[in-house]
């Protein structure tokens, strides 16, 4: 009996080790689908920004659609303004969408001043440099 039970044991193990590769693989591709199909639109708006600019440019413009007079921004891309620059580091269109943005310029949100910030949609933070600011909202997130 002894016998059999370490056969069942030994699959057992096999099976649980191959679930769990299967869970991981899953979750791996999710993730950069997620990534390469997912894109953020921000409303931009203070020092050096036109009124009613929506379109920015950014590096190294390889994740962005553009629909009608949106643009729309993935991970990856850094958006440039004159004196400041903000990279998207995530955009989440799970539960809670929103997008994790990064700068080497301050952040001020929450009335903390930081490099790295997750905004929820309608949500939005200072960015400063140079003695100008502008305010970065995040207006939706798209999705494929």
């Amino acid at each position: 009996m002894k016998k059999h039970i370490k056969i069942i044991t030994i699959y057992g193990g096999i099976a649980i080790i191959f679930v769990i590769a299967i869970v991981g693989i899953v979750i791996s591709s999710l993730k950069e689908y997620h990534d390469k199909n997912s894109w953020a639109v921000f409303e931009i708006a203070g020092d050096g920004i036109k009124d009613g600019e929506t379109k920015f440019s950014c590096i190294p413009n390889t994740n962005v659609r553009e629909y009608q007079d949106i643009k729309y921004y993935g991970k990856g891309e850094t958006i440039l303004l004159d004196y400041a620059s903000f990279t998207i580091n995530r955009v989440d269109i799970g539960e809670k969408k929103g997008v994790t943005i990064s700068s080497d310029n301050d952040l001020l949100y929450n009335g903390e001043i930081t490099h790295k910030v997750c905004l929820m949609v309608g949500d939005g933070c200072r960015l400063q440099a140079q003695g100008k600011s502008v305010t970065i909202s995040l207006k939706d997130i798209g999705y494929q």
